[in-house]
């Protein structure tokens, strides 16, 4: 017989899923059951601003019950402060205020009589930044008669109430979901809402009550019968009163505290179903002029309370004018006389303050609570995630035959609308955020990682409903890429290896963009270089273990970071001109690239520039692989996208070059673009307007290419655009006229551009040195001492690279490790897949391809992947062998040529020959 429990279960599943929720999310918020955060951040968060709400308590009850104009503050008691301060571990930086705010705790727990002036009055220190509803709320709530004893318990207790309405909040929030979107969607937001380390965090604040900074989105409920067929004044009425109320109770309970999102908030609701009902623009626009007019009159209207209390409590109408007007010091630069605490926020660039809070960890796990995490989830991602939904939705919405919900795209509308929110608060209130990194990460989940998550759940069910994964697995692809290059999320290389790779080479790049800032632009010729500044590079010697026996060049690059970040003044000659090291084997057309977007007024020369052009360029870097696997999927099938996917997923050295802002990674497989050319020409007849776009894209690829990156890698550059030529020729049966024409043309672009960046570079030294004889004896040295000049003239140093045979730099590239395997950064490897593998797999698929030849049909295009993957070798052997001298000194440096695109193609091609086998049921040649 089944138990009616049973029944129950099976009859209302959903509710009981939501009750089991609900029922962790308040174990999680009120006792951190789950170790979302360390129990100490949990017990000890803002507790010196909660502090503020049980010193009105104390006011409260201790005196009457709205003093001091009912703000919130803190009471005194004699010597307390002093004893706590006493307490507090040497080293700790506590300001008094913060220790006022702890102390209300002990008087409160011990019942303590607040010290009183000689009027008899309870001596406070009011905050009058906010009106303190959610003190004289606590307070009332404490009066009840459920609480005898004034002890600590209470506030307990009243933590444990704010966060079961947070957590009844939360679960509101993805019922709606649910009625909205899906499963699918619910499922995802419950996740993010579960894990928010920052709601875990705020939900039992009494001070915050942040459950209450969701009240605006409750005007959905009006929303949802409006089809927005007329306008009605009952209806407007109720938006207005909804929009008013709403407002003010959160203002009343929280301040102003977050004012910007709390004044978007009901707009997101409405966009939703603006879009999800086709309302009309006027329709949308009277809405909107509504909702918005109930927000102006509640916060006009909780203005003039707050003054009335500022008057109750100072005696003076001036007081409350002058406090309104300097809370402008959380905003613009616009500053008279402030605090020097609050300067450095004042003068602080708006895309530095959006940069540390889009990197900020929405999650992480730590081994304990002063260790390095293991692993963590940046903000940004959530932004990455929607834009790769969103791109799969406009591809979904080419397909004539999938209809695209309207609900799906009226979230995707909102979503969007939602992050405005955040960067609206940290945008106008940039001090603020500044100063308070700790606390204003929490608006990321007002409400945009919900609907983030939401929307990208949804878009992927219905690409999964409909049996469009190829969109799903390319974007999560890409975002795992992403999160591999820009922060090693997934431990490629070991992250010391990560942090420090090439920066003393990346420093040239800083010192063109100092000299740039701080001189002429275009200043020695535009070239890469480092500059000085008394007393860095000294101090730089004495901090690095083993400084005295550093190279002056690698101190000099690392020494462009501090004179960056601090913003120091580069050394200047008697003639007023910067005094510069420069680089004169390539252009330096990064140090141009780099200097002109950091030179836009929204960065201002902060030391966060560097780490946001990183990302740029991993940013970069992941969209020319993600590009490759395509073109590979589009070419060879499932098969050899997965291998190519895997290849660059787990290659070392992509993930370390790719965020170097020296090396541009991704612009060297930008000779690879003239494939777009080749697509549609079966060579059946020579046209001058294709032969003359082949000629350009074979310039212009290689001529940004050297101009990005200089001559690094040179031959491996000038034969990249032959790779997908050969493709082509075999797959398209081009006559060998043809191929001879089309060759020919190609290897014309490519000169004409190392001719025109020889030209560029010898008119850049000449500008540095003054004399063209300069230009030509530099690039003569340059040349020899790289390939294999004559040691007697080149300096000591290089004779061994000069003489060193071709074989054994040979042997040093094929035995070197493609990807390995160490415990920590210095025990030798336990596991590793050297390089000499990649020819052998290859060898190895071709003489498959061979064999199978006799007895199956083989694909034309399989065929001209084979050819152009063996040609591809020889973009890494070319320079191994050519230039042997520099390969045999940058061990550390040219492992990378492989990948391009040599190990990438070799994966594509062995997969897609065993796809074949597998087909055919030829596997090993069993019957």
């Amino acid at each position: 017989m089944i138990s009616r429990s049973k029944v129950f279960l099976t009859r209302h599943y959903k509710k009981t899923i939501f009750c089991a929720y609900g029922l962790c999310l308040i174990l999680s918020y009120t006792q951190n059951q789950f170790r979302v955060v360390t129990g100490f951040q949990h017990k000890m968060f803002n507790r010196s601003m909660e502090g503020r709400v049980v010193g009105r308590m104390i006011a409260s009850s201790q005196g009457d019950f709205f003093s001091h104009g009912g703000l919130l503050g803190t009471t005194r008691s004699p010597g307390l402060v002093e004893d706590l301060r006493k307490s507090v571990p040497v080293g700790m930086d506590v300001s008094d205020s913060q220790l006022r705010g702890l102390a209300q705790y002990t008087i409160w727990g011990k019942d303590l009589p607040a010290e009183k002036d000689a009027d008899g009055k309870i001596t406070y220190d009011s905050y009058r930044s906010q009106s303190g509803g959610q003190g004289l709320f606590y307070a009332a709530i404490i009066k009840l008669p459920f609480f005898k004893n004034v002890s600590v318990g209470e506030l307990v207790v009243l933590r444990n109430f704010s966060a079961i309405l947070t957590a009844l909040a939360m679960l509101l929030f993805v019922a709606c979901i649910y009625r909205t979107a899906g499963w699918s969607a619910a499922v995802a937001t419950a996740i993010v809402i579960f894990l928010s380390k920052w709601l875990t965090l705020y939900a039992s604040n009494i001070y915050w009550n942040i459950w209450v900074f969701y009240l605006p989105l409750a005007i959905a409920f009006a929303f949802r019968n409006d089809r927005g067929e007329k306008v009605k004044k009952k209806r407007l009425l109720v938006y207005l009163s909804i929009a008013f109320i709403c407002f003010f109770i959160k203002s009343i309970l929280c301040g102003f505290e977050f004012v910007t999102v709390t004044c978007l908030l009901p707009f997101i609701p409405l966009s939703f179903y603006a879009v999800a009902y086709r309302w009309s623009r006027y329709y949308i626009a009277v809405v909107c002029s509504v909702v918005f007019l109930g927000i102006f009159l509640s916060a006009v209207f909780n203005l003039t309370i707050l003054s009335f209390q500022i008057r109750a409590d100072t005696g003076g109408w001036d007081a409350a004018m002058k406090h309104t007007q300097s809370s402008g010091k959380r905003t613009t630069n616009a500053r008279k006389k402030p605090p020097k605490s609050i300067n450095k926020s004042l003068e602080v660039s708006r895309v530095s303050v959006l940069h540390s809070y889009l990197s900020g960890s929405f999650y992480e796990t730590n081994k304990n609570t002063i260790g390095p995490q293991n692993f963590r989830i940046p903000y940004w991602t959530f932004s990455l995630l929607l834009f790769c939904s969103t791109m799969v939705l406009v591809s979904l919405k080419r397909n004539k035959k999938l209809r695209i919900p309207r609900r799906l795209l009226a979230l995707h509308v909102a979503t969007w609308l939602s992050i405005l929110c955040p960067l609206s608060w940290y945008i106008i209130f940039k001090a603020d955020s500044y100063i308070n990194m700790k606390l204003n990460f929490i608006i990321w989940e007002m409400p945009f990682t919900l609907l983030a998550a939401a929307t990208a759940a949804a878009t992927l069910a219905l690409c999964i409903k409909n049996k469009e994964y190829k969109r799903i697995i390319f974007c999560f692809y890409a975002i795992c890429l992403m999160l591999s290059f820009s922060q090693n999320q997934f431990h490629v290389v070991t992250d010391s290896d990560h942090g420090s790779f090439h920066r003393t080479m990346e420093g040239t790049v800083v010192g063109r963009m100092i000299a740039s800032s701080q001189g002429d632009f275009f200043s020695h010729g535009g070239l890469l270089g480092t500059t000085r500044s008394p007393g860095v590079a000294e101090g730089l010697r004495k901090q690095m273990p083993g400084g005295e026996h550093i190279n002056p060049d690698q101190i000099a690059g690392l020494a462009q970071y501090t004179i960056w970040g601090k913003e120091l003044p580069a050394e200047k000659n008697e003639a007023g001109e910067i005094r510069y090291n420069s680089y004169r084997s390539q252009s330096g057309g990064q140090g141009w690239f780099y200097a002109v977007i950091a030179g836009l007024p929204i960065f201002n020369n902060i030391a966060e520039v560097p780490a946001a052009l990183r990302g740029f360029s991993a940013i970069l870097t992941t969209l020319a692989m993600l590009l490759f696997v395509v073109c590979i999927y589009r070419t060879a099938g499932w098969g050899a996208a997965v291998g190519t996917a895997v290849v660059v997923f787990f290659s070392k050295w992509l993930t370390l070059y790719a965020s170097n802002l020296y090396w541009n990674i991704w612009v060297f497989y930008l000779p690879l673009a003239i494939a777009f050319a080749f697509r549609k020409d079966r060579g059946e007849k020579v046209k001058k307007q294709r032969l003359l776009v082949y000629f350009s894209m074979a310039l212009i690829c290689c001529f940004v290419k050297s101009i990005l990156c200089g001559f690094e890698f040179a031959t491996v550059t000038c034969l990249l655009p032959f790779i997908p030529l050969s493709f082509y020729a075999v797959a398209y049966r081009w006559s060998k006229r043809y191929i001879a024409i089309v060759c020919s043309v190609v290897f014309l672009g490519v000169c004409f551009s190392v001719l025109l960046n020889l030209i560029i570079l010898s008119f850049q030294i000449k500008a540095d040195t003054g004399t063209w004889g300069a230009a030509t004896e530099h690039i003569q040295s340059s040349f020899s001492k790289r390939t294999s000049g004559d040691p007697e003239k080149h300096s000591k140093s290089f004779t061994k690279s000069l003489e060193a045979s071709r074989m054994s730099v040979l042997q040093i590239y094929l035995s070197g490790a493609f990807y390995e395997i160490k415990e920590d950064e210095h025990d030798p490897q336990n596991f590793r897949i050297p390089y000499w593998i990649f020819p052998l797999l290859l060898f190895g698929a071709t003489i498959l391809l061979v064999f199978l030849k006799k007895k199956v049909r083989i694909p034309r295009r399989l065929l001209a992947l084979h050819i152009a993957t063996w040609l591809s070798i020889l973009c890494p052997l070319s320079w191994y062998i050519v230039f042997k001298a520099h390969s045999y000194i940058h061990t550390s440096l040219n492992f990378v040529i492989w990948e391009m695109p040599f190990t990438l193609m070799a994966a594509a091609t062995v997969v897609a020959t065993l796809s074949l086998c597998i087909k055919k049921r030829d596997v090993l040649f069993l019957p």
